[in-house]
C-alpha cells in the first residue's frame, strides 16, 4: 500500500500501486495520471518540494482491500478497513515523514519522490489483465529506511490470464458497493412556477384591502368576498394573496 498526502490540504490516500525495483535503494513508482497519487504528485511537483511516500506490506489484509476500494477522492481508506473488521484501524507516524501507517505493517519502506528529478523506464511488467503492461515513465521513488516486525510476512498475489486471485476480490467490492449504489435515490429538481389565478364567471375571488390610492392608510379588515365583475377595476394581481377557486370553493396557490 502506497500512502501520499496532499501539500496543501494534508488530504491522505492510499493507493495500490505497483513498484518496480531499480537497484538496491530506487524503484519506480507505477501510478497512473488519473490516480491520487499522481495527483499528490502534480501539487508538490507546484510546491517544488520533495513528496513524502511510505510503502507499507502486510497487516490486516483488509488494508489491502481497501486501498483497491473505488472510494470518493479525500476518503480516508482506513475507515472503510476499520467499518469492514468492525474496529478501529491504529495509525502510527513514520520514522521518517509525517506520513501514517497501520501499527501491525509487517514491512514499511519509507523513502520520498523528487519532482524536480526526471522520470524513470517501467516496465514491462506482468499485470492482472493477464499481459505484459508496455514501457513507460514514471517517477523515482527513493528508500530511506526500511523496519519490519519480527516475524514479517511478505504478501503477494499471483497475476496471470483471468480468473485469478483479483478477480474474487473484484466480485467482493462489487458486493460492498452495490447496496449503497442501488439505495442512492435520483436528485430531485424543483421547478418553481408563478402561481396563476383561473377564475370563472361566477367565482368569487378576494378584495385585495392594500391597493388603495396612496392618501388611504391601509388598515387590517376582515377578508370579504365579492363577485368577479364587481372587483375587476380593484383586484391587484401583481400583489397580495392569490386564491383560485373552482366550483365555489377557494384554495390557496403557493
Amino acid at each position: 500500500m502506497v500512502h501520499t498526502s496532499d501539500p496543501e490540504t494534508g488530504a491522505t490516500n492510499v493507493g495500490m500501486y505497483r513498484i518496480q525495483i531499480l537497484n538496491a535503494s530506487t524503484a519506480a513508482m507505477h501510478w497512473h495520471r488519473h490516480k491520487t497519487g499522481a495527483k499528490h504528485f502534480e501539487a508538490w511537483k507546484k510546491k517544488k518540494c520533495r513528496m513524502p511516500v511510505t510503502v507499507t506490506l502486510g497487516g490486516d489484509p483488509v488494508y489491502a482491500y481497501s486501498a483497491t476500494a473505488p472510494l470518493p477522492e479525500n476518503i480516508n481508506e482506513y475507515i472503510l478497513a476499520g467499518f469492514l473488521r468492525k474496529k478501529k484501524v491504529r495509525l502510527v507516524k513514520c520514522l521518517t515523514n509525517d506520513l501514517y501507517i497501520p501499527e501491525d505493517a509487517d514491512i514499511v519502506i519509507e523513502g520520498y519522490v523528487d519532482p524536480d528529478e526526471g522520470l524513470v523506464v517501467e516496465g514491462p511488467f506482468g499485470d492482472h489483465t493477464g499481459f505484459y503492461s508496455l514501457e513507460d515513465y514514471y517517477p523515482r521513488f527513493h528508500v530511506k529506511c526500511i523496519t519490519y516486525s519480527e516475524n514479517a510476512v511478505y504478501p503477494a498475489t499471483i497475476v496471470g490470464i483471468p480468473p485469478q486471485e483479483d478477480a474474487f476480490l473484484a466480485e467482493a467490492t462489487e458486493k460492498v458497493e452495490e447496496k449503497p449504489i442501488v439505495n442512492k435515490e435520483p436528485e430531485k429538481t424543483i421547478v418553481e412556477e408563478k402561481p396563476v389565478v383561473e377564475t370563472k364567471k361566477d367565482s368569487f375571488v378576494p378584495i385585495d384591502f392594500f391597493d388603495l390610492d396612496e392618501e388611504e392608510s391601509p388598515e387590517p379588515k376582515d377578508v370579504v368576498f365579492e363577485k368577479k365583475e364587481e372587483v375587476k377595476k380593484t383586484q391587484s394581481v401583481e400583489q397580495g394573496n392569490l386564491f383560485s377557486s373552482d366550483n365555489n370553493s377557494s384554495s390557496l396557490l403557493l
